[in-house]
């Protein structure tokens, strides 16, 4: 197994037994803390725990803080934070920011397989430039793609 693949799933198991990923609030509670407010709207909401990691990797594993940290390594640091000294989570949160941050540094997407995953899906949007007066139409996180093309071949309502 390449050591990011390797990586990846140390970094998944540890987060699903140590992070609070048991709810949206949970992880979201996290944050608070200021070196995370900055992606504290960003954060997807999950059907499960296994959801919610993912898509908390996804969001932080390529972005970094005003000082150039990795923000998945920062995730990690805030997370330990919250346990206590004798509780071997901290520790295993603990021992994945140095790799984390030693992958990070290296070009490229740090787990190019999640990327390109994550791509394939169709669930990406990314949007960038000056959106002032634009329309932009986002799949809705309410409602699944097969029930929003089911509503657009519906044929207009009297009146509109």
């Amino acid at each position: 197994m390449p050591a990011s693949e390797q990586l990846l799933h140390n970094l998944r198991e540890t987060l699903l037994r140590c992070a609070p990923a048991g709810t949206d609030a949970g992880l979201r509670a996290l944050f608070v803390d200021p070196r995370l407010r900055p992606w504290r709207h960003l954060l997807p909401e999950g059907d499960s725990p296994a959801d919610r990691v993912d898509g908390l990797i996804v969001l932080l594993h390529d972005r970094r803080d005003d000082q150039g940290e990795n923000a998945l390594a920062v995730f990690l640091e805030v997370a330990a934070a919250q346990l206590s000294p004798e509780d071997a989570c901290q520790q295993e949160l603990l021992a994945l920011v140095a790799p984390v941050r030693t992958a990070a540094e290296t070009e490229g997407p740090l787990f190019p397989q999640l990327e390109a995953a994550r791509r394939r899906s169709g669930d990406v949007y990314d949007l960038s430039g000056d959106f002032r007066g634009a329309v932009v139409n986002i799949q809705s996180t309410i409602v699944q793609a097969a029930e929003v093309r089911a509503l657009e071949d519906l044929p207009p309502e009297p009146g509109d």
